[in-house]
């Protein structure tokens, strides 16, 4: 699901050069086809949010996160017959759909803000997982660096999974114009897919491992396709 997010943020970005970095996105009048996709969107959503309804209260804090995770995950899967959609139109339709997920994620981040221990980051590992994939999810960007400081030195451990940790720590990092520590995150460079601004090449693997980050580079460069046409 995670590469559904990369797939519509390049989509969304030809549909609209100027377009900011993150929601709201500019949108314009979509084709009867294109609202028809958008229309078939919201209806998922409102199907899950039906189902989420008709269940008792949450008997805890991490099944309450679990049930907002639900919600945003769906709301990820079911954009997919968007971005098989005709290229013509389908940044613009995922512009219209992905404002109104961001709401989602504004309304799920507010609430995990409002359960934050005082001080670093949750113990139980299931509770940690869920609360994660919301700060993952985030467009508060201030909010998700400090979830970033708050788990640092639980990184690797059963609590944040090093993968996990790395891949965020870089992309922070690439928002904030500074170099990749892990190099976890490939772009499109002149045609071709590659790992670029990379802190210290030689001791990617090095420090991956002291965040219990198991995959090397050279199993992420091959997993993401470094090299080839993009």
């Amino acid at each position: 699901m995670r590469l559904l997010i990369p797939l519509a943020a390049a989509a969304i970005a030809t549909a609209a050069l100027a377009q900011p970095a993150k929601p709201p996105f500019p949108t314009r009048p979509l084709s009867a086809e294109g609202q028809a996709l958008a229309g078939a969107w919201r209806s998922r959503m409102d199907a899950v949010r039906a189902e989420l309804a008709a269940l008792p209260p949450p008997a805890s804090l991490t099944e309450e996160l679990a049930r907002r995770n639900r919600l945003q995950r769906e709301g990820r899967l079911a954009l997919s017959r968007i971005l098989a959609s005709p290229p013509q139109e389908r940044g613009w339709i995922l512009a219209v759909v992905w404002n109104e997920l961001a709401l989602i994620d504004a309304d799920n981040t507010e609430a995990l803000r409002r359960v934050l221990p005082a001080k670093g980051w949750f113990s139980d590992p299931a509770l940690s997982h869920e609360a994660w994939d919301i700060a993952q999810h985030t467009n508060d960007w201030d909010f998700q660096k400090e979830v970033l400081a708050r788990v640092e030195p639980l990184a690797g451990t059963p609590i944040i999974e090093g993968g996990a940790y790395a891949k965020l720590y870089d992309r922070v990092a690439e928002r904030d114009g500074r170099r990749q520590r892990y190099a976890t995150q490939a772009s499109c460079a002149a045609g071709v897919r590659s790992i670029q601004n990379v802190e210290d090449s030689d001791r990617v693997d090095a420090l991956r491992a002291q965040v219990g980050h198991r995959e090397t580079l050279a199993e992420t460069r091959m997993r993401l396709k470094v090299g080839e046409p993009c």
